[in-house]
């Protein structure tokens, strides 16, 4: 593709981000983010994706942001997360991806995990967290009984319910409106990033 890697050469779309792999300019959408992910975690796809648009914003201000170069920490465990990630940035593949510290053996979506991810190109360090009262308080409550004792029979269909409605929601807003993205020393991110 011809596409210069310049900024401004290149226009982020609603439902598109565009980046850099071994010189190709790629140009992926939230639908492909979905075939993606073989679960039904589509909150957790749009939350990933939509932060990674927000990430893209940042590391490509001067130039396109590269796959090639790419580590990402994440306080988020959940599948969905994790596969919108991979699909944009290849860094779950490659080994340049982990979890916080302490969220290192979830696998699983929790109260404890965080709306936040620390991303580098080795240059510049960013982070990206989902504003605070975007989730309910009720998301944790279902998620919380969810698969135990106090689990009540319409539990899973609410929290499926509020999934929806929360994917929904994650792109009616604009990207500004739902997350904090800041810019970052690389030496204040080192213990957050995987080595890369």
């Amino acid at each position: 593709m011809s596409t210069s890697l310049e900024s401004g050469a290149y226009a982020l779309q609603r439902s598109t981000i565009q980046i850099a792999d071994k010189g190709d300019v790629l140009t992926l959408d939230y639908a492909g983010a979905r075939a993606s992910h073989l679960g039904d975690a589509s909150w957790g796809v749009a939350v990933g994706f939509r932060a990674m648009q927000a990430a893209a914003e940042k590391l490509s201000e001067t130039k396109l942001w590269e796959r090639d170069r790419l580590t990402v920490a994440s306080g988020h465990p959940g599948p969905g997360v994790r596969d919108a990630i991979n699909y944009v940035t290849r860094c779950v593949e490659r080994n340049r991806f982990r979890l916080f510290d302490e969220l290192a053996d979830k696998t699983m979506c929790s109260r404890d995990m965080k709306y936040e991810w620390w991303l580098s190109d080795g240059q510049t360090g960013v982070g990206v967290k989902l504003r605070s009262d975007f989730v309910p308080e009720r998301f944790y409550d279902l998620l919380d009984r969810l698969g135990s004792e106090q689990e009540k029979p319409k539990d899973r269909s609410q929290f499926d319910a509020l999934k929806a409605d929360l994917e929904r929601r994650i792109w009616r807003e604009p990207l500004a409106v739902c997350f904090r993205v800041e810019s970052a020393p690389i030496s204040a991110m080192r213990a957050k990033l995987p080595r890369g």
